[in-house]
């Protein structure tokens, strides 16, 4: 199935400029030994499935469009659903009724995760020339265990993955650099670049002290990547490979 998202060919840039606090990789630099992704809006096209899965649940009064619910994600499943019982992006923490939302949401997202969401163009070829160069690679997510590895099966995307780190698996979350040091932990690395579509995914890489490059393809419209000075976006996943 190919994903509905449109992925242009070349890459932008600007100047790193001293005041960012980004690390800004060097588009004409080769790619280190490790490469580590998020995976919603960023390796897979997922939005579809999971703005449905919210009208179909905590919103079915008031069902959003998928550009809303775009804004939501990128921060766990409890913050996506708290905002989309808000429906708002600055919603309360712990509302009343979470739990019953929490549960709805995840009884029909987990059924429903992959009927329209799909990897990104280019992702599944990117992954293996990552793999054949002899670089590690591993996805670092906010999305629960539960929901990641069977989507990451289903788009054949596990076995070409090093590390899976999930946003249950440690007590912190992105923008925390807890999970990025975990996943270079379990691989045994030092460096690396993380590449993302949300501004969690730039904290987090900042926080670690870790390269980044962002996606122009992903969902934080919210906080669009765009605004930060001397990131690196990328229009399509084809532009890494003359970096191998």
């Amino acid at each position: 199935m190919a994903a509905k998202a449109s992925c242009r060919s070349h890459i932008r840039w600007m100047n790193c400029q001293p005041q960012s606090p980004t690390y800004c990789w060097q588009m004409d630099a080769k790619l280190p030994g490790c490469v580590l992704f998020d995976l919603d809006g960023t390796l897979a096209h997922t939005l579809p499935d999971i703005a449905e899965a919210v009208r179909q649940t905590v919103c079915r009064q008031r069902p959003p469009p998928d550009d809303t619910v775009a804004t939501w994600i990128g921060h766990g499943v409890q913050r996506l659903v708290e905002r989309a019982l808000a429906g708002k992006i600055d919603a309360p923490e712990d509302p009343p009724g979470l739990e019953a939302a929490l549960d709805a949401f995840g009884t029909f997202y987990a059924a429903h995760a992959c009927e329209q969401s799909a990897p990104f163009p280019g992702a599944l070829t990117l992954l293996r020339q990552l793999r054949d160069s002899g670089r590690k690679t591993g996805c670092v997510t906010n999305k629960g265990r539960y929901f990641t590895i069977p989507m990451l099966e289903a788009f054949e995307l596990a076995t070409l993955l090093d590390v899976v780190v999930c946003g249950d698996d440690l007590p912190q979350r992105k923008p925390d650099p807890a999970p990025l040091f975990h996943a270079l932990d379990l691989l045994g690395e030092k460096d690396s670049v993380y590449i993302g579509d949300s501004r969690a995914d730039f904290d987090a890489a900042a926080n670690a002290k870790i390269p980044f490059i962002g996606v122009s393809f992903g969902y934080d419209h919210a906080a669009p990547l765009s605004q930060i000075p001397g990131i690196h976006l990328l229009d399509s996943f084809a532009d890494l490979a003359r970096l191998l």
